[in-house]
């Protein structure tokens, strides 16, 4: 119970003193990057985070007391009262789904909840346990974002459990399509936390520990400040926060890093002073602590000609996933379809955007099929649907988008 309410109050009280600070919404997501980023610096530079996070808190209540809540804009449509309902019922359903029921996903109990309960132990994410002093490390360098933001949970709860850290996936997903609203249309909006990959397949969704949906909203989030022209120094936020959250994250930031050069002009500048925040810290965290099995990425590069021949099979079956029913319904149909009438109705002003981002996306992960020594179909079968999940944001702008322009 202590880590629901650090989640849902915590997490939201921090991110929505953030947006106080910058404008903008998806309060929980804020707080969640906020809370990692800072505390991946502050441990780097060895502070105690459990009196970070007291500092946190509190200059988060400052920020509340002192500056004012912008005022909304009048001309604003209101929300359907009945697409929220429709929005809010998988996430209570999982909410109490995650209350009764342990976690079971491999990734979570392997990786990611195993790093969360070393640094809620260790109070560093550069100790023992990253040094392979205590027990192996799987995947010792993954970007740790949020386990940090999982130890978090567990600090303030007293205990290195992961009961604590579950919500934080559910009411990511949550903030993800409330935010959605504005951008993809309620009923669009409210219909992601219904997708299967999203809502209860074992590998990626929200009752589940993969980071995969935290991505997803990252990358949403961060095109949703793209589309409406909004804040550079907010991209940078959500660019930031890509970049520590999983290995996938830096190569997706740089997509949008240079989205935003086209977007912004001269001012993505002000992006840039998060980003380069993230990705030193990444980096001088990187060096402190052992590398287990990661293959290196030269080594990678080297395999780039001699394989070139997997690419049409791997972009095949890659594609294949996007229609595959009981992950993703008609998700995938919809959004091509709603592209192809975008750019039948010479809409290039609206397409050009989540096109970009979605085709550069694929192939950014079809390079990386093509390189890789695993069996080619084991890995992408094992994969595809949670690297589509990346992609969600862009396709939902596109449904949303559709249906707007008539």
């Amino acid at each position: 119970m202590i880590g629901l309410i650090v989640s849902a109050i915590g997490f939201t009280m921090i991110g929505a003193a953030v947006a106080r600070l910058t404008g903008g919404a998806a309060r929980f997501l804020l707080g969640l990057g906020t809370v990692g980023t800072v505390l991946y610096v502050a441990m780097l530079l060895g502070l105690d985070p459990r009196q970070v996070l007291v500092a946190l808190s509190v200059a988060a209540l400052l920020v509340l007391m002192v500056k004012r809540r912008e005022k909304q804009q009048p001309d604003q449509k209101p929300h359907s009262k009945t697409a929220l309902a429709v929005l809010l019922l998988p996430i209570a359903l999982a909410l109490f789904i995650a209350g009764v029921t342990p976690l079971r996903d491999y990734d979570g109990r392997a990786f990611w909840m195993l790093k969360a309960k070393a640094i809620a132990t260790e109070r560093a994410i550069d100790g023992a346990f990253f040094k392979e002093e205590v027990v192996h490390s799987p995947r010792n360098q993954y970007p740790l974002l949020i386990p940090i933001d999982a130890a978090a949970a567990m600090i303030a709860a007293g205990e290195a459990d992961e009961r604590h850290a579950r919500w934080i996936y559910i009411f990511a997903l949550a903030s993800f399509a409330l935010h959605a609203r504005r951008f993809a249309g309620d009923w669009v909006a409210a219909l992601i936390p219904w997708i299967p990959q999203f809502a209860v397949w074992p590998d990626g969704s929200m009752l589940s520990a993969y980071n995969d949906g935290i991505v997803a909203a990252f990358v949403a989030c961060a095109l949703f400040e793209l589309v409406e022209r909004g804040s550079p120094l907010r991209l940078g936020l959500w660019l930031s926060f890509l970049v520590l959250t999983k290995n996938e994250g830096l190569p997706l930031a740089l997509i949008l890093f240079i989205a935003g050069i086209a977007v912004f002009r001269a001012r993505v500048v002000v992006s840039f002073a998060p980003l380069i925040v993230a990705v030193t810290a990444l980096f001088i965290w990187r060096s402190r602590v052992v590398s287990t099995d990661e293959q290196p990425f030269t080594d990678l590069l080297q395999n780039l000609l001699s394989q070139l021949h997997r690419a049409g099979p791997a972009l095949v079956r890659f594609g294949q996933h996007a229609f595959d029913f009981k992950h993703w319904g008609l998700f995938w149909v919809v959004a091509i379809a709603a592209a192809a009438i975008l750019i039948w109705r010479r809409e290039w002003r609206t397409i050009a955007l989540p096109a970009f981002v979605v085709l550069a996306t694929v192939a950014l992960y079809l390079a990386v099929y093509i390189v890789t020594s695993w069996k080619l179909n084991d890995l992408i079968d094992s994969s595809a649907n949670r690297l589509l999940m990346h992609m969600a944001g862009p396709a939902a702008y596109v449904i949303g988008a559709c249906v707007r322009s008539r």
